[in-house]
């Protein structure tokens, strides 16, 4: 397995949202499923695509070292300058045309809404069966329409993060993953951008003592209790499906002068120091990973 350490600079505030929803309160760092994300983003430059679980497969570990933060949560809109889709303006036309009654509410025209208008299928369930259902609860077309033209220009609100010193990002993937980690250009929206540089791992190296980390750890990796640090509940793997994308709690440490996680591996979990350019940090990493 193959050790890469990256060096981030955030050049705007890191955005998220609550899971599966259009707005809300979100992860106040990048989760796992995430870094993933970005890191599968450049290994399919330049067509953008579903993230295979093949792909996922060949990520063992990943984590981020947390800096500095302030938290703000801000109102913004899906139609900004910044984050307009050809597909979400599609959406809302078709809403419009659905309200005004230039256009009839079929399974073609749903499906739209439940790409782009925040409209959510249930598992299994076809746009047919999804139309269907929300007639019979007494919505009219309109009022399904009017639904999705809600979501799309309703002022919603998310979670910015801005860092105030460079992140670093470890990954642990198959040595035999071909990918350069360095065009990554943004983590999570595309309002979050950013810049990353390979850091040359010099040693690597397993530690049998208790440590002090920034980079997050599952609750399960560490020994007792973190007394001084957030939980967040984050997910470990990209996806839209709430059953596989395995929302877990994490320890990440608060931001303070002395910010940190301190403890000891729980069993299952290894210690490691790695030294490398200009940085020696150390980490909490799965067994089945170590050194």
């Amino acid at each position: 397995m193959r050790y890469i350490l990256l060096k981030t600079e955030f050049y705007s505030p890191y955005t998220s949202v609550q899971f599966f929803a259009e707005h809300g309160s979100g992860s106040i760092v990048p989760p796992p499923s995430t870094l993933i994300g970005a890191l599968a983003a450049v290994y399919y430059y330049p067509v953008e695509r579903e993230i295979e679980d093949e792909f996922v497969s060949r990520v063992k570990y990943v984590t981020f070292h947390v800096p500095p933060y302030t938290v703000v949560e801000n109102i913004s809109r899906h139609f900004t300058l910044f984050s307009q889709r050809k597909e979400r303006l599609k959406a809302l036309r078709a809403a419009i045309d659905v309200v005004a009654g230039a256009r009839e509410l079929d399974a073609a025209v749903l499906k739209i809404f439940t790409n782009y208008g925040g409209l959510r299928l249930k598992k299994n369930e076809s746009v047919e069966e999804a139309l269907q259902r929300m007639r019979s609860s007494g919505m009219t077309d309109i009022d399904i329409a009017l639904t999705a033209v809600q979501v799309l220009l309703a002022p919603a609100t998310r979670t910015e993060t801005y860092f105030w010193e460079p992140a670093y990002i470890l990954y642990v993937v198959d040595d035999d993953l071909k990918i350069e980690p360095t065009g990554i250009m943004r983590i999570g929206p595309k309002e979050s951008i950013v810049s990353v540089t390979e850091l040359k791992i010099k040693n690597l190296q397993r530690i049998n003592e208790r440590i002090r980390t920034r980079f997050y750890v599952p609750v399960r990796a560490l020994e007792g209790m973190c007394g001084t640090c957030n939980v967040v509940y984050m997910a470990q793997r990209p996806g839209g499906d709430p059953e596989k994308v395995g929302v877990e709690p994490y320890y990440v440490p608060r931001s303070a002068p002395d910010m940190s996680i301190e403890g000891s591996p729980a069993h299952g979990w290894a210690a490691v120091e790695i030294e490398a350019e200009d940085v020696t940090l150390r980490a909490i990493v799965p067994e089945y990973v170590a050194p």
